[in-house]
C-alpha cells in the first residue's frame, strides 16, 4: 500500500508539472507547422521565416515535445510496474522512477534555457529593414529648422523627353515608368500598374531592372499608357506607396492594377486578396506557391492567371491545374485563366509584350 501511494504521488506530481509544459510544447509544434507552411508559401522572400529566434523556438518545441512524451510514458509504465512488483524489484523500479523524475526536471529546465536564448536572439535581431541604394537628387532638400517650414516637393513637370522613360525614385524605393502618351497635357488621372518582381523579397536596383516587365520598359521594348511602379521590396505596403505617388502625380485611383511573376505573382494575389476594394485588376504570372491557388474565390477585382506550357516540376503543374479548376468553378467572366505560348517559367514573361495584357489591365476600373 505504501509503495502504491508513493508511485501515485510521483506520477501525479510529474503530470502536474509536465502536462502544462507539454501543452506549451504542443503550441510550439503548431507554430512550427505554421512556419513551415508559410515558408513553403512565400519561399525565401519571407524574411521572418528565417528569423534566428523562430529557429530556436522551433528546435526547442521539437526537443521538448519528444522529451516530455518519453518522460511521461516512462513514468506511467514504471509506476504501474512498481505498484505490482515484488519488494526486491520495487527497489530497482523506485530508483528508475526517481531518475525519470529528475529527467523531467531537466527537460523543463532545458526548455526554459532555450526560451531565454530565443528571447535574447529576438532582441538582438529585431526587424531587418531592406537595404536600398539611393540616387542623390540634383538639388538636396534643406533640413527644416524650428523656424523654417519644410519646402513642399514640387510636382515634376513631365516633358516629351520623359515619355517611355524609366527612372529610379528613391522616395518611393521603386523604379517608375512615365507613360508614353502623345499629348503631354493628358497626363492627368493616369492609371497605375504595380509590378512585383520574382526571386527573393528585396532586390537591388539593377536586380529589378533585370526582371521581365521592368526590363522590357527600361529597354524601351514596350510602351504603356500607364504609370508603372516597380518597387524593390515585393512585400511593399501598397496603400502607403499609392499615397506617396498621389503627392507627386495625378492618378486615377479607380484604375490601380497589380501584377508580378513567380514570387511576385504570389505577392500580387495576396495583396489583392487582403486589400479588398483597392485594385481594379490582378495578373499573377506563373503562380507557384502552395495555398495561393485557393485564393481565386477571394478576389473582388478582375483577374487573369497566366501560366506557361511547361511548368518545370510536378508541384507547379498541380497548382496551375488547381487555379484553372477554381477559375472555371467561379464562372466569372472577369476572372480567367490563360496558358501562353511561353514554354517555361522564364519565357512566360514575354506575355507582357506579346499580348494585350497591359492594355487589358489599364481598361479595368472599380
Amino acid at each position: 500500500m505504501k509503495k502504491s501511494l508513493i508511485a501515485i504521488a510521483i506520477i501525479t506530481l510529474m503530470c502536474l508539472v509536465l502536462i502544462p509544459n507539454y501543452a506549451q510544447a504542443s503550441m510550439e509544434w503548431n507554430s512550427i507547422k505554421g512556419d513551415a507552411d508559410s515558408f513553403i508559401g512565400v519561399g525565401l522572400g519571407n524574411k521572418q521565416s528565417l528569423n534566428a529566434s523562430n529557429i530556436v523556438y522551433n528546435i526547442a518545441g521539437i526537443l521538448t515535445t519528444i522529451g516530455i512524451i518519453i518522460v511521461l510514458g516512462g513514468i506511467l509504465i514504471l509506476g504501474i510496474k512498481y505498484m505490482t512488483a515484488k519488494p526486491d524489484e520495487a527497489a530497482k523500479l523506485k530508483t528508475k522512477l526517481v531518475g525519470l523524475a529528475i529527467a523531467g526536471v531537466v527537460v523543463i529546465a532545458a526548455f526554459g534555457i532555450w526560451k531565454l536564448i530565443g528571447n535574447y536572439l529576438q532582441n538582438m535581431t529585431g526587424t531587418v529593414e531592406p537595404i536600398t541604394i539611393e540616387i542623390p537628387e540634383d538639388t538636396p532638400t534643406p533640413t527644416p529648422t524650428t523656424t523654417q517650414k519644410p519646402t513642399p516637393t514640387p510636382t515634376p513637370e513631365i516633358t516629351e523627353a520623359d515619355q517611355g522613360d524609366m527612372k529610379f525614385d528613391s522616395s518611393f524605393n521603386s523604379w517608375v515608368y512615365i507613360p508614353h502618351i502623345e499629348d503631354i497635357k493628358t497626363y492627368k488621372n493616369m492609371p497605375v500598374i504595380i509590378y512585383l518582381h520574382g526571386g527573393t523579397g528585396t532586390a537591388t536596383q539593377r536586380g529589378v531592372i533585370g526582371d521581365s516587365l521592368p526590363k522590357f520598359l527600361y529597354d524601351k521594348e514596350l510602351k504603356v499608357n500607364a504609370l508603372i511602379l516597380c518597387p524593390l521590396n515585393d512585400g511593399v505596403d501598397v496603400k502607403a506607396l499609392i499615397n506617396q505617388v498621389k503627392s507627386r502625380y495625378s492618378i486615377d485611383e479607380k484604375r490601380i492594377s497589380i501584377t508580378g511573376h513567380s514570387t511576385g505573382a504570389y505577392y500580387a494575389i495576396y495583396k489583392a486578396k487582403t486589400t479588398p476594394g483597392f485594385f481594379s485588376a490582378c495578373v499573377p504570372m506563373s503562380l507557384r506557391y502552395i495555398g495561393s491557388q485557393y485564393w481565386v474565390k477571394d478576389l473582388d477585382c478582375a483577374a487573369k492567371f497566366v501560366f506557361e506550357q511547361y511548368h518545370g516540376y510536378e508541384q507547379a503543374r498541380q497548382i496551375a491545374e488547381a487555379v484553372k479548376s477554381n477559375v472555371n468553378k467561379l464562372n466569372n467572366p472577369n476572372i480567367s485563366w490563360v496558358q501562353t505560348t511561353g514554354t517555361n517559367h522564364g519565357t512566360v514573361t514575354n506575355y507582357y509584350k506579346t499580348s494585350d495584357i497591359m492594355t487589358w489591365m489599364i481598361s479595368q476600373s472599380r
